[in-house]
């Protein structure tokens, strides 16, 4: 594990400790994590590219096709 120290505005330090504080988290927790989150959001993963080339939406038609035609459930209607 590693220290790595940085300089943020006030009130967003502010905002990261009451956050952290919300999910029962230490600010130094909570920072890693969201840090951690980004990093998988921001690099990429070329098993994923590779399998997202290869689609061609047959998948889910043929997933929808096997769904039943019947009417949403109570309150999984859609609005309008």
């Amino acid at each position: 594990m590693s220290t790595l120290t940085i300089e943020i505005e006030d009130d967003a330090k502010a905002i990261v400790e009451r956050v952290a504080s919300e999910h029962n988290l230490s600010t130094a927790d909570f920072v890693s994590v969201a840090i951690a989150q980004s990093l998988a959001r921001s690099l990429k993963n070329p098993d994923l590219e590779r399998r997202a080339a290869r689609a061609d939406g047959s998948g889910i038609r043929g997933f929808l096709d096997n769904a039943p035609d019947v009417p949403p459930m109570a309150g999984d209607e859609l609005p309008g």
